[in-house]
């Protein structure tokens, strides 16, 4: 009996693990999609979004991120990224 409650849990960890993988992938998706139609009015929904609704579940400090700002530094740096590409790849 002992065996099969481990198992139960093993099994309730990786779907939550599975739940969270799945819920950043698409909220990333999200946040893509805003970015590039350059609209602030994008970001309102993400909030909403099954998939920010599901991560919060699992990790509630999502609640403190700036999207908005979020972004904003991921443009500043994306730059930076590119040039490590090119000197990687030379």
């Amino acid at each position: 009996m002992a065996d099969r409650d481990s198992e139960d849990t093993l099994l309730m960890k990786v779907g939550v693990v599975q739940r969270s993988s799945i819920a950043i992938v698409a909220l990333a998706d999200q946040l893509a999609s805003a970015q590039d139609s350059g609209s602030n009015d994008s970001l309102n929904g993400i909030k909403e979004s099954d998939a920010y609704k599901a991560l919060e579940q699992t990790i509630p400090s999502v609640a403190d991120i700036d999207f908005s700002r979020f972004l904003r530094e991921l443009e500043t740096v994306n730059e930076e990224i590119n040039e490590m590409d090119q000197i990687l790849r030379a």
